[in-house]
């Protein structure tokens, strides 16, 4: 943790520079804009990885707090029969 506020400090150009300079400069739309990019980017490499570990790792439970990525798959009107239940 300390060495990305170092990183974050000690930056002369990216997006961090973006994010301390909006603060020194208390440019609060700017700075709300990259810590939310920051965000987002961390949440999806957070679930690419989860869901890599799930197909790389498959006796590992998965923690049951995480976002899965499904597809739920529902019948068409044309699989079922008049009662609502599927065509076998």
């Amino acid at each position: 943790m300390l060495i990305a506020i170092a990183e974050t400090i000690g930056s002369k150009s990216g997006p961090r520079y973006m994010i301390w300079n909006a603060w020194e400069l208390l440019s609060v739309e700017q700075m709300h804009v990259g810590l939310l990019v920051f965000a987002f980017l961390g949440h999806v490499i957070s679930v690419i990885l989860t869901e890599l570990e799930r197909k790389l790792v498959p006796w590992k439970k998965p923690p049951d707090d995480f976002p899965r990525l499904t597809v739920e798959m529902r019948p068409s009107r044309g699989d079922c029969n008049s009662s609502g239940q599927s065509r076998p």
